[in-house]
């Protein structure tokens, strides 16, 4: 009995030795990957939004890209400071900095400052799908507002 059992074992690990030899080894697959590119955005990405066929990330910097690209992330022009937040609405595009300035831009090139009465906690977009319904808002300390151009 104990060598029946030890006979099934040696053939079931036999088999699965053959079996497994049709199938192309892990180091083999490994080695035929692709190298990974160097990273533009490099740190932390903090927000991420789209913006007339472009995505925007802050990330200390404004990083910008067409939507539909893979890759191709490239600093652009922003307002001073270190930007941690991005949103936007059917017409602006809104920077928030460390420093707790709000800034627009209709173009993502010239950049207004935005007056807003407390002091802002947070920037963000409601990420509609349709750029008709899409709406950026900004919290402060009282309260929250719908963002449109230099007013809120």
């Amino acid at each position: 009995m104990k060598n029946k059992n030890t006979i099934r074992a040696i053939l079931s690990l036999s088999f699965l030795l053959f079996a497994s030899c049709k199938i192309e080894p892990i180091f083999y697959a490994i080695e035929k990957e692709v190298p990974l590119e160097k990273a533009v955005i490099k740190g932390n990405l903090y927000a991420m939004t789209e913006f007339k066929d472009h995505l925007y990330a802050a990330s200390g910097k404004l990083y910008v890209k067409d939507k539909d690209a893979i890759r191709g992330w490239q600093a652009v022009s922003a307002p001073p400071g270190f930007i941690i937040r991005v949103a936007s609405d059917k017409d602006n595009l809104y920077v928030l900095t460390e420093d707790k300035k709000l800034y627009t831009s209709k173009d993502a090139k010239d950049w207004t400052a935005v007056s807003i009465t407390g002091s802002i906690t947070e920037l963000f977009d409601n990420k509609a799908s349709d750029t008709n319904k899409k709406t950026a808002y900004v919290t402060t300390s009282e309260n929250l507002y719908s963002l449109t151009g230099e007013t809120a």
